[in-house]
This record gives structure tokens, sequence and C-alpha cells, in this order.
């Protein structure tokens, strides 16, 4: 009997999780802090809003992937400030791991 069958015959709420390591991340309130963060972080970033009243982030173009540059990380900010409004405009930036 192997490890897998152990953990297949385990009721779901006593399996053990598989946890990944989170991906570093930092929260900004306006374009410079944010475009300083996606530095520190390393390129290539992804930005998203952490508005708490938008449910479905990319549905509603709160997240962008694959910000390469200072450049595309501030017309990144500017794409969600717009999408999200006003309660959209504090960001997650994190480091793909593309």
């Amino acid at each position: 009997m192997g490890i897998g069958k152990v953990i297949a015959d385990l009721p779901r709420r006593r399996r053990p999780r598989r946890q990944r390591p989170a991906s570093p991340s930092a929260f900004t309130a306006d374009l410079a802090a944010t475009v300083a963060a996606a530095e520190q972080l390393g390129f290539p970033v992804v930005l998203k809003t952490v508005a708490s009243d938008i449910l479905h982030k990319t549905d509603a173009d709160g997240v962008i992937l694959g910000l390469h540059d200072r450049v595309a990380v501030a017309d990144a900010y500017t794409r969600i400030a717009a999408a999200c409004g006003k309660l959209g405009r504090c960001r997650q930036t994190m480091r793909s791991r593309l």
C-alpha cells in the first residue's frame, strides 16, 4: 500500500494540503508606489485591484498579466483605475511565475 492509497482513503477534511509558496507581493495606493514596488519585486509582474466590492476581478478588467517594464506597469495602473473606479485604486503587485 503506497502513500497515494493512504491519502486517497482519508476523509477530504483530513487530507494534507499541498502548499505552494506565495509569490512576493506589495499593496500600493498610487502610481509611483506601484511602479517602485514592481521594480523592487522584479519583472515581469502582475497588477491586480484589491477592491473588495469587485468579486471577479478579471471580468472587471482588474487584473493585467505579464508586465515587463515601468511603462507597462504605469499603463496597467491607469487602465485598472479607469475600469475599477475609485474603490479599485489600491493595487496588489505580484512577481509573475512566468
